[in-house]
């Protein structure tokens, strides 16, 4: 079974800070996928997760639902 979190707020509500926190605490060891639905020209929140030490693939073609291409179970694995 998959286990999935969804965390969503407004900006600056501190949705990175959270996700960093469990990253190096809650998850720690896990094996863990981290999809991020990034707006704007430049990927700010990459940029923290990777300075922490979090292997980013950023999308910057829009959402997961318009660019991924083909089954998404695959995609993940």
């Amino acid at each position: 079974m998959t286990k999935i979190d969804i965390f969503s707020g407004f900006l600056g509500a501190g949705k990175t800070t959270l996700i960093k926190k469990l990253i190096a605490e809650a998850y720690k060891g896990e094996k863990l996928v981290l999809i991020e639905n990034e707006f704007g020209e430049i990927s700010v929140d990459g940029g923290f997760l990777k300075d922490a030490g979090v292997e980013i693939t950023e999308m910057s073609s829009g959402c997961i639902c318009c660019s991924l291409v083909g089954d998404f179970a695959e995609a993940l694995k």
